[in-house]
């Protein structure tokens, strides 16, 4: 008989058992991608610092061009997912940036219109 092969009666000649290292059927293993030492690095953390000075430019650059739009966009940037709508005046007030919050009430902005039940002056309060 040769390598790897048994005989059956009949002369009929079947591969034989190959020795497996690994006890778990080949079908469900995943081969190792090569150059990699299996070791997975997740990704940094976000820098809150970086976000919030990042925010208060755009919020100034946005007052600069007198852009009611840039200045609504980026402070909506930092309005919870808690609340669908559209609440610029809560967030002015909640940055603490007072020019932003004069700028958006002489664009005409609700200062009462609440933020999950709670209006702009008595968050301001």
């Amino acid at each position: 008989v040769s390598a790897g092969l048994s005989s059956v009666s009949g002369g009929l000649r079947t591969p034989g058992r190959s020795s497996r290292t690994s006890s778990v059927p080949y079908l469900i293993t995943t081969p190792e991608p090569r150059g990699c030492l299996g070791l997975m690095t997740p990704p940094p953390a976000p820098c809150v610092e970086r976000e919030r000075k990042e925010l208060e430019q755009d919020v100034e650059l946005g007052l600069s061009w007198k852009s009611e739009a840039l200045v609504t966009m980026t402070l909506l940037r930092s309005h919870g997912p808690q609340c669908p709508g559209d609440h610029p005046l809560h967030e002015a007030i909640n940055r603490r940036n007072l020019q932003a919050l004069a700028f958006l009430i002489d664009c005409g902005r609700d200062v009462e219109e609440p933020c999950c039940g709670v209006r702009p002056l008595l968050r301001a309060v």
